[in-house]
């Protein structure tokens, strides 16, 4: 147990890992760096917390069960299953968070030492942070893959990769984007975290994840996001004159979640029904 769960331990912690090097080098770079990109993880747990680890309490007993009964198509189809439907969910997030990060800090944190200067400095850090969430998302379901096989060696490794890119990322783009760079290394090092892990599964052979269904199901998931922050980006500017910001970006983000809501249901995605589905489970349990 322990031999196995040492390297875990790493894996798990390579978030945690980057954030602290992002902060180490934020006190470097600027001053009110590290309070900057503190707010902004904070916005980026939310997601994490709420919706990713939601989803992955319910898929990894899944996954392992059909590992035990050797049933490897079933777990193909899992995977990819769970990694569409986690797309459902943190896409259009990365998208609110991109579209709306000074309207949301403003909102959340606005007030006394947190000026205008600490808004933009924390909304631009966000923004720049959100893409990342969907390689955390992706490396967090194919790290627990190969944990049902009872291989924690190969995601350690991709989690010490991750980190040395983070740390050489940072360097090269604090130079050139300050805090903005900090928090897009890390990004950058989460998608390269997951792409690995995609690779070592890929070369294993005993798995074939289907791609092409994935890579055809993004795209269109990403269509509907995109359709979701424009209309909602023309929606906070006409109910900005209205009503406010405040109230706008609240109303915005209702229409945001209507507008997707629809477009998604249309474009007729399988996956759509099963994270209803796991919605309603959730809900009667509580």
């Amino acid at each position: 147990l322990l031999m196995l769960a040492a390297p875990v331990l790493l894996g798990v912690a390579v978030n945690q890992i980057n954030i602290i090097i992002d902060r180490t080098m934020a006190s470097r770079v600027l001053d009110g760096g590290v309070a900057a990109l503190d707010y902004a993880t904070k916005m980026n747990g939310f997601v994490q917390g709420i919706f990713i680890y939601s989803v992955m309490t319910v898929v990894f007993p899944r996954i392992s069960k059909l590992f035990i009964q050797k049933d490897h198509k079933a777990v193909e189809q899992l995977t990819t299953n769970a990694m569409v439907t986690m797309s459902l969910i943190v896409i259009p997030c990365i998208v609110g968070l991109m579209v709306f990060s000074t309207q949301i800090i403003t909102l959340l944190f606005k007030g006394g030492a947190f000026d205008d200067q600490a808004v933009a400095l924390t909304a631009g850090a966000m923004f720049f942070y959100a893409p990342g969430l969907i390689g955390f998302a992706f490396r967090e379901i194919l790290a627990r893959v190969f944990y049902s096989m009872n291989d924690t060696k190969t995601p350690t490794f991709n989690a010490a990769l991750a980190v040395g890119a983070n740390i050489i990322l940072n360097i090269l783009l604090s130079l050139v984007m300050g805090i903005n760079g900090l928090a897009l290394a890390t990004s950058i090092s989460a998608l390269l975290g997951s792409i690995l892990l995609m690779m070592a599964l890929r070369r294993r052979g005993s798995l074939k994840l289907h791609y092409r269904e994935l890579v055809y199901k993004l795209i269109r998931i990403g269509i509907a996001s995109l359709v979701m922050g424009l209309v909602s980006w023309l929606s906070f500017q006409l109910l900005e004159s209205l009503i406010g910001p405040k109230l706008g970006v609240i109303l915005a983000i209702g229409v945001a979640i209507v507008v997707y809501g629809t477009v998604i249901i249309f474009m007729k995605i399988p996956e759509v029904e099963e994270l209803l589905t796991m919605i309603k489970q959730r809900i009667r349990k509580k």
